[in-house]
């Protein structure tokens, strides 16, 4: 393998992520010669080139011929399956020849197209007019799914009409339509309400599901609930289908994008005749101070100004500027061609799968080729709640700590890429203030920091958190203005409600308790409490030693620094005995002897002449 290969390769797999995906190897003519899926990306492609080669001949003769590699990167291993199976059909990869195989993945099946709609499950979708949900991963969850919604949708399943009501009506397992009259209507109308709950409209469904539960609960029927609970479980997992293979024919583009400061990244995962074929990578320049919406116009009309085959539909998460004319600019490459912007079911899975890959191909130029840093997921929620132009990859944390007014305390914790930088933990000792007042504590410690930070003491943050509402963030707010760092964003996290409090704006905003961005400001500021506390009584156990060094005898300031230099804390001194302690040098016999005596005693007598 000549060096520029080699340097090529390596730095693939520096920027290889830690996450499910398939990777693709290309010869040095650019042909397929392998795909392949991994739970970890990292871990499974860095194998091949690791210093220890593989003995199997076909894996040498594999990595000998490997000239390029790419990635898509899924959500689960399961996706990654269905997608490397879908690749492999594609190019017919040289290396993958013993893995081929012509398994297709079943699918529920409602024969809408018939004048009684039969429910069933096909491992072979046809073009019959019929209505297909799917691909799903494990036929046995598929057949339970389905006994399940049937008690809750009862749909024909025979595959014959019969002349009169079987046993499945009986059990309250289909509406009887073979008798005709009313029953035809009203199974025709629970078909269409199974088609919404499995086109992804299963939300009322679910809550019901909830609801049943928790009451069969509240009455003590736990075997109930516990049914009530299977019964849910196995509906979400039956509605977890794969987003890899869609059964809408048409071509489509789905897009994700990226932006960090001047740079951008777009992804277009190429979906032909239903499958996800391909990925394309472009790079944006000159975005900094760009609406959003500027953007994704731009991306898109740069990117299919160079293409010769356009696809019937491009997917995008939002509007980009002027749409209209976008969109008459699509229609102008291909007649029929637009934009389609979906807000549920499998399209918007696969928006969240492309934005992933733009994200990582943003920090792959970025990196330029060097080691990459991967940026915590949670990171780009924070950015897209707060409308930061780049995710906070430094955040620093302020938290006030004391004791009924007494000894008050601040904090300041680091997170680099939402991991502690111990580091750069600070403490202050708020000095100029008496009594108990949080909002002037916390202007005196974020000025101090602040005035650190403009004489270039410290780096600049991307983002300050502070532990309380609106008036602790006001005082922090002040601070900041006054050293002239006004431009750094900052936020207040109230503990109470978990209540996001954001400069300028008159509510606070709440985020669900699942989000990322959430999570990450309470771990945050949570460590930034744990870190005042820890400050806190540190302080008040040097105060209370102090006091009890000053009703030792004949024990001032100095001799108080000599003892506790021999040994290191007072509890260390209390179990000392007489002779140890008179070989501290400057302290006697006799002096020994009252020392060891007042400390046995409790030292609480006050304190004694020498």
């Amino acid at each position: 393998m000549s060096s520029e290969r080699l340097l090529k390769i390596r730095q693939v797999l520096a920027a290889l992520p830690g996450s499910p995906g398939v990777y693709i190897m290309k010869n040095t003519q650019g042909r397929v010669i392998y795909v392949g899926k991994a739970k970890r990306l990292d871990h499974r492609v860095r194998s091949y080139f690791s210093a220890t080669p593989s003995e199997h001949p076909k894996v040498r003769s594999l990595v000998a011929q490997v000239s390029g590699l790419e990635y898509i990167v899924t959500s689960s291993e399961s996706e990654a399956l269905l997608l490397e199976l879908t690749l492999i059909k594609e190019h017919q990869p040289h290396y993958n020849i013993s893995l081929k195989d012509d398994k297709r993945y079943p699918h529920v099946k409602l024969s809408v197209q018939e004048a009684v709609p039969r429910l069933g499950f096909t491992r072979k979708p046809l073009g019959d007019g019929a209505r297909y949900f799917g691909p799903f991963t494990d036929v046995r969850e598929v057949r339970a799914g389905l006994k399940f919604l049937r008690t809750v949708f009862p749909v024909r399943t025979c595959a014959t009409l019969p002349k009169r009501a079987c046993l499945d009506h009986h059990i309250g397992r289909c509406v009887a339509p073979c008798e005709g009259g009313a029953a035809v209507d009203e199974h025709r109308r629970i078909v269409d309400e199974l088609c919404l709950f499995l086109s992804g409209r299963s939300d009322a469904l679910l809550e019901r599901l909830r609801q049943e539960m928790e009451a069969a609960s509240g009455r003590r029927d736990y075997e109930d609930a516990a049914r009530r609970r299977d019964q849910l479980q196995r509906v979400e997992r039956l509605l977890s289908r794969q987003r890899m293979v869609s059964l809408d024919s048409r071509d489509q583009d789905v897009l994700g994008l990226a932006v960090s400061g001047d740079r951008a990244a777009g992804v277009a995962l190429e979906v032909r005749g239903g499958r996800v074929l391909a990925k394309r990578v472009r790079e944006l320049r000159n975005v900094a101070g760009r609406p959003l919406d500027e953007v994704w116009a731009a991306w898109i009309t740069q990117h299919y100004s160079r293409l010769e085959a356009l696809p019937r539909e491009v997917v995008v998460p939002e509007a980009p500027a002027g749409q209209d004319l976008v969109e008459e600019f699509l229609r102008g490459r291909r007649a029929g061609a637009g934009l389609r912007i979906p807000r549920r079911g499998p399209l918007v899975a696969l928006l969240e799968m492309a934005r992933q890959n733009a994200t990582l191909a943003l920090e792959d130029s970025l990196q330029g080729g060097e080691k990459v840093l991967r940026v915590d997921p949670a990171l780009y929620d924070l950015q897209k709640v707060l409308g930061l132009s780049a995710p906070p990859l430094r955040i620093e944390a302020f938290d006030v700590s004391h004791l009924q007014g007494s000894e008050t305390v601040a904090s300041l914790v680091v997170l680099w890429n939402a991991r502690p930088k111990r580091s750069d933990y600070r403490r202050f000792r708020i000095r100029h203030l008496e009594g108990n007042d949080d909002f002037r504590s916390m202007a005196e410690a974020v000025g101090r920091r602040a005035a650190r930070v403009r004489g270039g003491g410290a780096p600049r943050p991307d983002l300050y958190l502070i532990d309380g509402g609106r008036g602790q963030l006001g005082a922090a707010e002040a601070a900041l203005r006054e050293h002239g760092l006004e431009g750094v964003p900052a936020l207040g996290l109230a503990k109470r409600l978990e209540e996001i409090y954001l400069p300028g704006r008159r509510d606070p905003v709440r985020l669900p308790r699942h989000s990322g961005a959430l999570q990450l400001l309470q771990r945050v500021r949570d460590e930034a409490h744990r870190f005042a506390v820890t400050y806190h009584r540190k302080l008040r156990a040097a105060r209370a030693n102090a006091s009890v060094f000053r009703t030792l005898p004949g024990v001032g300031p100095g001799r108080e620094r000599l003892l506790l230099r021999h040994f290191g804390s007072l509890d260390a001194l209390r179990s000392a005995g007489r002779d140890e302690i008179e070989r501290v040098p400057g302290i006697g016999a006799r002096l020994a002897a009252k020392i060891h005596e007042a400390l046995q005693a409790g030292a609480g007598a006050g304190k004694q002449t020498a």
